[in-house]
């Protein structure tokens, strides 16, 4: 637009269209690129935080297969530290340093290249080394005498602790020399079975080294994917490494992390800004396709979780499987045995002759239905982890169970001469559970209460009702050793009996009360055991009431399969 001006050349004042125009460009443009970098810095941080969360996810993943990565490459050991401690060959030599050649046979060099062990010694409670492993990976020449006396005085603690107890087991981390070496030590004990003296108080313990080298770091990271897997001071680690007990050592496992989402992130901003500078449009358009791209990789990382549970289901379906056809290939055999020793020792077919041999048939029958009733105990634990046992829930009136129960139980308690007192209540306490699952808890209760009673003792039984709480509660009682607080934790794990003073030498496989706690949580219970050292014991089992305003619900029943 050209300059107006009059006659003398002065320049004339125009109108401001031009101008006025240039505000208006101006004005809409502001606010239009505050709208757009609005947009973008939005869609940015939205960006960033699935990223982030998407990272995290990374991160946790690849920090339970770094603990799954140390376990299984230290589990080994620990395994086999405490099966070679339960030898009486070694329970045996061990009262004197050991031949080399025997030694380096079973334990150093033979262990190293079974298990990956990078020292192995034997030491006893004198602080006396029997035998002495240390291999070039190990990275110590000789022990210190910090390190013998270290070494001492934890052979001395566990073999304080219980003796002739082979789950004595101690193990973890410690710092020796200054290097971060994994330690397994175990009291070396005589079961008896290979001509060693059962019972025998141990004198000696039995050490495994591991030093996580270089080497073995590598194999970390080739075999787990950890780049650069290293050990170092536990606030630095991406997760600390077990403790050895009562001896910090503050170790940790670290590597180099992958954060891909990050990375794309910052590959793509550059790009992110300049469409934000050209449209709203096109940056939404990025932002939902950012976000789809970083849905795929939770995705990813989903289904390679995925697969890891399913590989870990399919295993532990395996395990179950394959113990219920062991158990069910046991039973044939076992009825045949029990079938034909029960005419033996009826004799059927004529007298035996000799005293002798009906006394060994009557031993061969009570072991093979030992040993049936152990198979059963396998069958039905693997049932319950499988949660395949099915139950039918209904009223029923508890008193009649227990007295049912008492009667199976009483041969028992007759055998050792321990009475059984039922306080029956009034006979009409009604309780919602599985009949016959509910008197096998009761069953399994009783005997161990009989079983754990001294001779000439009594099991009190009693039942009592709390209407504030609709339940009511069945309490078994025997007044034998009891056990102390630690021990009450592990009751109900499978294949685990407490080991006590008292109660170590009581046949079993640990599985009576596992399958109690499972039963008793299937049909709606629940079990709890109160217990005092040298006094006796308490199991407490707690069912809903069938009671509704003093009239019993027999009319009701519920079914649940578990």
């Amino acid at each position: 637009m050209g300059t107006r001006t009059d006659s003398a050349g002065h320049v004339l004042p125009g109108d401001n269209t031009g101008f006025t125009g240039g505000r208006g460009i101006v004005a809409l443009t502001i606010p239009v690129a505050a709208i757009l970098c609005a947009c973008f810095y939005l869609s940015y941080s939205i960006l960033r935080s699935s990223a982030h969360h998407a990272d995290i996810a990374e991160l946790e993943a690849e920090q339970r297969i770094a603990k799954a990565a140390v376990f299984f490459t230290t589990a080994p050991i620990v395994k086999s530290n405490r099966d070679y401690a339960y030898w009486d060959e070694l329970f045996l030599r061990a009262k004197h340093p050991l031949d080399t050649n025997w030694a380096d046979a079973h334990l150093g060099p033979y262990q190293q290249s079974l298990n990956g062990i990078t020292g192995s010694a034997v030491l006893t409670k004198t602080g006396t080394i029997q035998y002495l492993y240390l291999s070039d990976r190990s990275g110590l020449r000789n022990l210190t005498p910090q390190d013998l006396r270290l070494f001492t005085l934890l052979t001395q603690s566990i073999l304080a602790e219980r003796s002739g107890n082979r789950q004595n087991q101690r193990s973890g981390f410690i710092t020796l020399q200054n290097k971060p070496i994994f330690l397994a030590i175990s009291p070396i004990t005589a079961s008896g079975l290979e001509g060693g003296p059962k019972g025998a108080a141990p004198f000696a313990s039995l050490i495994f080294l591991q030093n996580f080298d270089s080497e073995l770091l590598s194999n970390l990271t080739k075999n787990f994917n950890l780049a650069d897997a290293r050990i170092v001071p536990a606030q630095s680690a991406n997760i600390a490494l077990p403790n050895f007990p009562k001896i910090p050592a503050n170790w940790g496992l670290k590597w180099t992390n992958k954060i891909a989402s990050q990375d794309i992130i910052r590959e793509r901003l550059p790009v992110l800004k300049m469409l934000a500078a050209i449209s709203m449009l096109l940056i939404a358009a990025i932002a939902g396709g950012w976000s789809w791209i970083l849905g795929r990789i939770r995705k990813a990382e989903t289904a390679v979780l995925t697969e890891r549970t399913v590989i870990a289901e399919q295993a532990a379906k395996t395990k179950s499987l394959f113990i219920a056809n062991m158990s069910h290939e046991f039973r044939t055999p076992l009825n045949a045995i029990i079938g034909f020793s029960e005419m033996l020792t009826n004799q059927l077919f004529g007298p035996l002759g000799h005293s002798k041999y009906l006394e060994y048939t009557q031993d061969i029958l009570a072991s093979g239905r030992h040993l049936l009733s152990i198979v059963n105990d396998v069958l039905l634990m693997s049932k319950l982890e499988a949660k395949k046992h099915e139950y039918e829930v209904a009223a029923v009136v508890i008193e009649l169970v227990v007295q049912e129960a008492i009667t199976l139980a009483s041969s028992d308690a007759v055998k050792r001469n321990v009475l059984i007192d039922f306080e029956n209540a009034d006979g009409k306490l009604t309780v919602f559970a599985d009949r016959q699952a509910l008197k096998q808890v009761i069953i399994n209760l009783l005997s161990n209460a009989i079983k754990f009673s001294s001779a000439g003792g009594r099991v009190n039984v009693a039942t009592k009702e709390f209407a504030d709480t609709g339940t009511v509660e069945l309490c078994v009682t025997d007044h034998g050793c009891g056990m102390p607080a630690n021990l009450l934790q592990k009751l109900g794990q499978p294949f685990t009996q407490a080991s006590h003073a008292y109660i170590q030498n009581k046949q079993g496989t640990g599985l009576g009360l596992s399958i109690c706690f499972a039963l008793a949580a299937g049909f709606g219970g629940t079990l709890k055991f109160e217990s005092t050292e040298n006094i006796g014991t308490t199991a407490i089992l707690s069912l809903r009431s069938a009671q509704l305003l003093g009239h019993v619900a027999l009319g009701q029943s519920e079914a649940c399969a578990a």
